[in-house]
């Protein structure tokens, strides 16, 4: 059985700096912030123990995907890709259930739209990443190598996708292209411990807690990432095009800051099996905890080109963006209370994935009033 939080382990030739010697745009000196009078109006929303439409046991960014303004993220209950418009009016889904046939998906891991309209899905248990065309319709299957895997899928252009390839010293930002795999930037991998077994015969696998990693997103072709600073790294296609930086304050964390973080604890599926929860307790009794929080928890691109950088909120404590133009940098600051940005549908419609009362997954479309 395969669960979907266990880091693979991968032999990869670590040839990355920690940083990229970028075109234009470097900030040498970040100011303080900028406060941006915007606000969020939510539109609609999907998922959540209220919502009986669409059963959600878990959900991550890598599960969601934009493909012209209509959202995209996966329904492991239906084995399909679940798709709204930018109203919340549900559409037809891409896939035909649960699978190994062409246009069947088995437990899919990730989810991405590149530039062309094409879906792309990432099967693992399959072995392969499948392929269907702007209107669903089934393309074809390429195999999930394992010595060129990468994870968290996402794609710049028609031909190439990104994402991180995990080995036991390092976490690594690639571009996967049709000549092979190049790496963009890299981090040391965090340590990794393990629990006792807890909703499957292996236990779960945890690596430090609020530990630095590489956080990424794409838009069309534009790619951003943070390696846990407050830099922010801009690529065009598959090319590097401006750095921006701004100062985050650092915060010390504590075992209590944790405790607030995890809440319950960590929820998970296994193939084959209910969602269940790994508790606090056995989380802490195993893993570390770094000394400070990442300045940034993820990223959102908008259809311009614009990122928002979630700074690290613990729990459900309000949080801020910061914004960021490729060309000029570092914008201003947005106030996000409740919300936790993964992608735009439109210039004005962020998407949030957020939990409600009872730590079940919730996807929130609020509207940007400038």
């Amino acid at each position: 059985m395969t669960r979907i939080h266990v880091r693979h382990v991968l032999a990869f030739a670590l040839a990355a700096s920690s940083a990229c010697a970028c075109a234009r745009g470097e900030d040498h000196e970040a100011s303080a912030d900028v406060v941006l009078d915007w606000r969020l109006e939510l539109a609609w929303s999907v998922g959540g123990v209220a919502d009986t439409s669409l059963l959600l046991a878990t959900l991550k960014a890598k599960d969601i995907a934009v493909q012209d303004s209509v959202l995209l993220l996966i329904d492991r209950n239906r084995s399909q890709i679940a798709r709204y418009s930018s109203g919340g009016e549900g559409l037809e889904p891409v896939g035909r259930g649960e699978g190994a046939g062409p246009g069947e998906l088995t437990f899919p891991t990730s989810l991405a739209v590149d530039p062309s309209g094409h879906i792309i899905v990432e099967e693992p248990v399959n072995g392969r990443i499948s392929y269907f065309d702007a209107q669903g319709r089934f393309l074809m299957h390429r195999p999930h190598e394992v010595r060129q895997n990468i994870s968290q899928l996402r794609a710049v252009t028609d031909s190439s996708l990104v994402g991180l390839v995990f080995s036991m010293d390092s976490i690594v930002l690639a571009i996967r292209t049709e000549h092979g795999m190049r790496p963009i930037v890299a981090n040391a991998a965090a340590k990794l411990f393990g629990t006792a077994p807890v909703c499957s015969t292996t236990g779960y696998g945890v690596r430090t807690l609020f530990s630095p990693t590489i956080v990424f997103a794409t838009a069309d072709s534009t790619l951003a990432f943070t390696d846990g600073s407050g830099q922010v790294t801009f690529y065009r296609g598959d090319r590097p095009h401006a750095v921006h930086t701004h100062a985050v304050p650092r915060r010390r964390t504590s075992e209590a800051m944790a405790r607030e973080h995890l809440g319950a604890g960590i929820r998970i599926q296994v193939q084959g099996m209910p969602p269940c929860t790994v508790p606090t307790r056995m989380l802490l009794e195993v893993a570390e905890l770094a000394p400070e929080l990442p300045a940034y928890a993820s990223l959102a691109v908008g259809p311009d080109g614009v990122v928002w950088a979630m700074r690290y909120a613990v729990g459900r404590e309000p949080a801020l963006a910061d914004v960021f133009d490729p060309e000029t940098g570092y914008v201003g600051t947005v106030s996000l209370g409740a919300a936790r940005p993964v992608a735009f549908l439109s210039r004005s419609l962020l998407v949030s994935l957020e939990t409600d009362d009872d730590e079940v997954p919730v996807l929130r479309v609020y509207r940007v009033m400038r």
